[in-house]
């Protein structure tokens, strides 16, 4: 079985921290987008904050990176969100952090 990390995430609004997945540190960015039909979405950058790809919808039950995966982000791991009782429904701008959860699989 793999092992799962959660991604240290805070309620409260738009963020941006240093992560270490798959032994490499990546900048990740939290953004709300308020308009109809949006919700989160996740940037990764390098380190020094070079953008890797913009824009990822939090949408739960895909691999985010999935469509990313040439890019090597994490050495070829997972990222997905769920939401407690509702693994299907996607995080609220209320519940980031607190109920729905960012997790990271590192590929085996």
């Amino acid at each position: 079985m793999a092992t799962v990390y959660e991604i240290p995430v805070t309620g409260g609004g738009n963020q941006s921290f240093a992560v270490d997945l798959g032994g490499t540190t990546y900048q990740l960015t939290l953004n709300w987008r308020a308009a109809r039909d949006a919700g989160w979405v996740l940037d990764i950058a390098t380190s020094d904050g070079t953008a890797l790809v913009n824009g990822i919808p939090l949408l739960p039950g895909i691999n985010l990176l999935g469509p990313y995966r040439h890019l090597g982000i994490g050495g070829g791991g997972t990222i997905y969100v769920t939401t407690d009782g509702d693994p299907q429904a996607p995080p609220t701008f209320a519940n980031l952090g607190q109920t729905a959860h960012l997790y990271w699989v590192p590929m085996e």
